[in-house]
């Protein structure tokens, strides 16, 4: 995957939070999602490696969060907690689905998927029901997605009990969705 390669496909290239560290090779996408609290977090030594702000503002990508940050030249703050309160689900736990949401609301025709591996484990593996509900409904208003990882995602979450997911307050300001064992998780997470 090159950056080259990838504007010969797409219009726009989208990333996440520290796309410098994990896809080097693409110097300088158009938009960066980082909807944590903190944009710079340093616990993680395999991630955010070097200075996580000012490789935001060297790429001179429009950086997308869900507050005002002064350190960031392109800011852009993006909430939707109102337009979502207003739909039949909150399946908007992840910079992945906020991603979707701004898709829709600039009306792309398309959506290209690549290097997002969602079922190799980790958080991004709870992400993927999120993922699939995003890729459904944006092909329920016409948008094409390309996603070449979409069966593995399927497959990998046709076990789901779908009849026991409920929803669940989230530390982002929407709702979630999560199977009772997920929520009893949570609680005990929010309790230390």
């Amino acid at each position: 995957m090159s950056e080259r390669g990838l504007r010969e496909e797409c219009d726009e290239i989208w990333t996440l939070n520290d796309w410098y560290h994990l896809i080097p090779q693409i110097p300088t996408p158009d938009k960066v999602f980082n909807i944590h609290a903190d944009l710079a977090p340093t616990n993680d030594p395999r991630r955010y490696v070097g200075d996580p702000i000012a490789e935001y503002n060297r790429s001179g990508a429009e950086i997308i969060t869900m507050h005002r940050d002064a350190r960031l030249t392109r800011n852009r703050v993006f909430d939707p907690s109102a337009w979502i309160d207003n739909r039949h689900d909150g399946f908007f736990s992840s910079s992945f689905a906020y991603m979707f949401l701004m898709a829709w609301q600039e009306r792309v025709e398309r959506i290209v998927m690549r290097g997002v591996k969602l079922c190799r484990g980790g958080e991004y593996r709870t992400q993927t029901p999120a993922v699939l509900s995003a890729i459904y409904e944006s092909e329920q208003r016409g948008i094409t997605v390309d996603a070449p990882h979409r069966a593995e995602w399927e497959r990998g979450h046709a076990t789901v009990a779908w009849k026991d997911v409920q929803p669940v307050r989230h530390p982002y300001p929407v709702q979630v969705f999560a199977t009772p064992e997920i929520q009893r998780a949570i609680r005990r997470i929010n309790q230390r």
